[in-house]
């Protein structure tokens, strides 16, 4: 806590082969000016990134796990960092199971914002922001699938805002506006539930594939997947100037799906949703945990 780390030929390397050894906790320091990578975490487990600074490296901010080994790292949390102008990623993830990026700040690094560059899966990227990054904002490359990407913010990036080249990934109410290509770039299979994209110089939505799915999101401008999706419409696309759907029945914290809080919440107020039990129950997408 509190370091500061200048002008090395790497910032911090961390590297622990049990996970019984429990949590590392790398919080509060400046990571400025070397030469490789900010941080990198190669194999290990349960790590905590928090509250750094880490700008002006010459590689990637923080990379996690290594390229060559199955799954190298696990349930790491990279949250509420500063990451700016590296010479690569802001953030890149290989051979990573169960990670969190929460709530970072990356801007203009060479790269990517984030970019989950090989097999970076069953993990959460939510609330983080990502301005005038060279790359992508956030590129999901080969194997890295089973993400929830939520409420990100890609904006002013200089290719496009989220691009996706992988399937099986969630992204649920993201923006991604004034981007100089595409606010979102997709392939196949990916669900898309309340993101808006708007004011992107080529187009707000780009599909080279098909199998894509989901409701309520908002496009100015699109150049759907090879099935047609998304047809125009409040059920699954509509203009940036148009309002938002209804959140689902029985959806009372608007997360935009039924959970156990829900459940809890209806449970109070029974009176309210006596004839709704049916809508609620049938609706099976809408279950958190099934989904």
């Amino acid at each position: 806590t509190g370091n500061t780390m200048d002008g090395n030929f790497g910032g911090i390397s961390v590297e622990i082969f049990e996970s019984r050894i429990g949590s590392t906790r790398l919080l509060e320091n400046t990571i400025r000016s070397n030469e490789g990578d900010g941080i990198e975490l190669s194999r290990g487990h349960r790590r905590e990134v928090r509250g750094n600074l880490i700008y002006g490296n010459g590689h990637s901010g923080i990379r996690m796990g290594r390229v060559g080994f199955f799954i190298s790292t696990t349930h790491d949390v990279v949250a509420q960092n500063q990451i700016y102008e590296n010479g690569e990623d802001g953030i890149v993830v290989t051979y990573s199971n169960y990670f969190v990026l929460k709530d970072n700040t990356l801007r203009g690094n060479r790269g990517n914002g984030i970019h989950l560059a090989a097999h970076g899966s069953d993990g959460t990227v939510q609330g983080n922001t990502m301005t005038q990054n060279e790359g992508n904002g956030m590129q999901v490359d080969q194997n890295s699938d089973t993400v929830r990407i939520q409420d990100n913010i890609a904006d002013n990036i200089r290719q496009s805002g989220f691009s996706v080249l992988y399937f099986g990934n969630d992204f649920i109410r993201n923006t991604a506006m004034n981007n100089n290509l595409y606010g979102f770039s997709l392939g196949n299979e990916n669900f898309l539930k309340r993101n808006k994209a708007c004011d992107n110089r080529q187009q707000d939505f780009f599909c080279s594939a098909e199998n894509s799915y989901g409701e309520g999101n908002h496009f100015d401008s699109m150049a759907r997947c090879a099935d047609g999706w998304p047809r125009e419409g409040i059920q699954q696309a509509v203009g940036c100037a148009e309002g938002d759907p209804p959140f689902p029945v029985g959806d009372i914290n608007q997360d935009d799906c039924v959970g156990v809080s829900d459940l809890f919440a209806i449970s109070r107020n029974k009176a309210e949703y006596q004839g709704r039990w049916t809508d609620i129950v049938q609706n099976v997408d809408l279950w958190c945990d099934l989904r």
